[in-house]
């Protein structure tokens, strides 16, 4: 018989202890249970009723799984984004832009001029709201086991982070500027921006050159090959503005096999196990952990590029486009929430809400993502001389 009472004591002893360890350590501990985080020492008991277990510590172990769930969307998503206190409060905010001041020559009773020290550009973001329910009857609540019950959490954890992943592709593939407006807000309406797109923006640029508007919105009509390499272009784009340098890492996500093929064609493509990203073992040879900073919500590092650009598949990018990153510059997209911490994360609206003889259990997020480093991220469409947003990246909302 399980004892909730030695269960909420196990439970506190496994939440210190895994708060003194990396994220990625305490995913690798549990990867072997088919549960959910908070449940996994309850795989002996899968088949038990949760009722069985008690509701004190079911409750328990749904607030450490929920914890848990915030945790990992906040390390996934801090690779390419980044948050700020204020945007929560005041959304409408100035991004200042990297510039260069160049010295004056004088003479012997010469004064400098007073020069611009800085420009900065109008970015704005969004704050959307979804959520996501699980319910059952009295009756059936009464027979589900723990392993059902887990399953109702995952189904919720994994709609939650795809929903979210919508969300920075969207900020992301969208090229055009829009204005998101809130009656909740009070606010004037919000202008959201796009990655740089030729809009009139001016950017400070590493050479001699003149600032300049950006398009980091490109298009090739050829298929990936050795006469048609996107790479250089790539490189050239995301480190051309002060403050980026060809050193700078790089990384690009490719979604679908066909272009993923292509890319490790290319002559002056390398295969991740003919890279500095290989440990090499005497039975297993592992990618180097320096190639977790690159890959964020990427599944496969396929290799490097000569032009020093790291590529990593990744299915959820559409088919024939290819998203770059510059690693080195701020990230390229913004993330608002609730101004009210409480209302960050994901969060339970109420623990239990009874509807005739259905038991809804709810969570909701409120979260908004856009562009804010105009220029450290670049989308290029394969196989189509013009830009378009792919078609199954759409608005939330």
């Amino acid at each position: 018989m399980f004892n909730p009472t030695q269960g909420l004591l196990r439970t506190a002893r496994r939440s210190t202890l895994e708060q003194s360890v990396n994220l990625s350590k305490r995913r690798t501990w549990h990867a072997a249970s088919a549960l959910v985080y908070g449940f996994q020492d309850l795989e002996s008991l899968k088949n038990t009723r949760v009722q069985e277990i008690g509701i004190t510590e079911t409750m328990e172990r749904i607030g450490q799984w929920n914890g848990e769930v915030n945790r990992v969307f906040d390390a996934i998503f801090s690779t390419f984004t980044v948050r700020d206190e204020r945007w929560n409060i005041n959304p409408i905010m100035k991004y200042h832009i990297p510039t260069a001041v160049r010295p004056q020559y004088v003479d012997e009773y010469g004064v400098a001029k007073p020069q611009l020290e800085e420009s900065s550009q109008q970015v704005g973001l969004p704050l959307w709201r979804y959520e996501l329910a699980h319910g059952t009857s009295f009756e059936a609540l009464a027979k589900i086991t723990v392993e059902e019950f887990s399953r109702k959490l995952m189904r919720i954890e994994r709609g939650d982070r795809k929903e979210a992943i919508r969300q920075f592709l969207w900020a992301l593939f969208n090229n055009s500027n829009y204005t998101f407006s809130s009656v909740e807000d009070s606010l004037p309406d919000i202008p959201v921006k796009c990655l740089a797109n030729t809009d009139g923006q001016l950017y400070i640029l590493r050479s001699d050159a003149a600032p300049a508007e950006a398009e980091h919105y490109t298009a090739q009509a050829g298929a990936i090959s050795d006469t048609a390499d996107p790479f250089p272009g790539i490189k050239t784009l995301l480190t051309s503005y002060v403050g980026s340098s060809v050193n700078d890492r790089i990384v690009t996500f490719v979604g679908d096999s066909t272009n993923a093929a292509a890319i490790n064609d290319l002559s002056g493509f390398h295969r991740v196990d003919r890279t500095k990203f290989t440990k090499w073992g005497d039975t297993v040879s592992l990618v180097e952990p320096s190639a977790d900073t690159y890959i964020g919500m990427g599944e496969e590092v396929l290799g490097e590029h000569e032009e020093g650009i790291l590529v990593v598949r990744w299915q959820s990018i559409p088919a024939n486009y290819l998203v770059s990153i510059n690693m080195d510059a701020p990230p390229p997209v913004g993330i608002r929430e609730d101004a009210s911490p409480a209302l960050r994360g994901l969060f339970n609206i109420n623990a239990l809400e009874q509807s005739g003889n259905l038991l809804l259990s709810r969570y909701r997020r409120k979260i908004g993502m856009a562009p804010v480093n105009r220029t450290a991220a670049s989308v290029r469409r394969i196989g189509n001389p013009s830009y378009a947003v792919p078609s199954s990246v759409t608005q939330p909302g």
